[in-house]
C-alpha cells in the first residue's frame, strides 16, 4: 500500500505527491453490493458441502479483488468482472436445481437468497462500471503508473 497523509480538511492525499482523487459514492455502493452477494452466497455455499467446495475459491477471489477494486485498480475491476457472472451462473443454475427438486424448506430459503445475491451482485457490477466509477479507475491508474 501507499503512505497517506491528512490534510487539514480531513481529506487524504498521497504522501508521494500524488493528486487527490475522491473516490464516488457509486464505487463504493457498488463495491458493498459486491461484498454482500459474496457474504450471502457464502451463506447459500456453507448449506451444500459440493457448492462450497466448487465456489470457495471463486468467492475469496471475488471478495479480495472487490475491495481492491474499491481502490481504483483496473485489473481488479476486471477480474470482478469476470468472477461475477460466472459465480451468477453456477449459483443461480444450483438455486434452479433446488426449486425443481427440493429437499426441504431450507433449500427454499437458501434459493431466495442466492437470488436476491444475483440481484444485488448484478446491481453492484453496474455501479462499479458506471462513468463515475470508470472516471475515477482511470484517475487513479494515472496516479499510480506516475509513480
Amino acid at each position: 500500500m501507499f503512505k497517506v497523509a491528512k490534510r487539514p480538511d480531513g481529506l487524504m492525499r498521497d504522501v508521494a505527491g500524488g493528486a487527490f482523487t475522491p473516490r464516488p459514492g457509486v464505487m463504493s455502493a457498488g463495491v458493498v453490493l459486491l461484498l454482500v452477494a459474496a457474504m450471502l452466497w457464502l451463506s447459500v455455499a456453507g448449506n451444500d458441502p459440493q457448492l462450497a467446495r466448487a465456489t470457495s475459491l471463486m468467492l475469496f477471489l471475488l471478495i479480495l479483488f472487490a475491495v481492491r477494486t474499491g481502490l481504483g485498480r483496473r485489473k481488479a475491476r476486471i477480474t470482478v468482472a469476470v468472477l461475477t457472472p460466472l459465480l451468477m451462473f453456477v449459483m443461480l443454475s444450483h438455486t434452479w436445481w433446488e426449486i425443481v427438486h427440493p429437499k426441504g424448506d431450507q433449500g427454499t430459503a437458501y434459493s431466495v437468497l442466492a437470488i436476491v445475491a444475483a440481484g444485488c451482485a448484478g446491481a453492484g457490477l453496474a455501479l462499479v462500471f458506471a462513468r463515475r466509477s470508470s472516471a475515477y479507475v482511470r484517475a487513479r491508474t494515472g496516479v499510480l503508473a506516475a509513480r
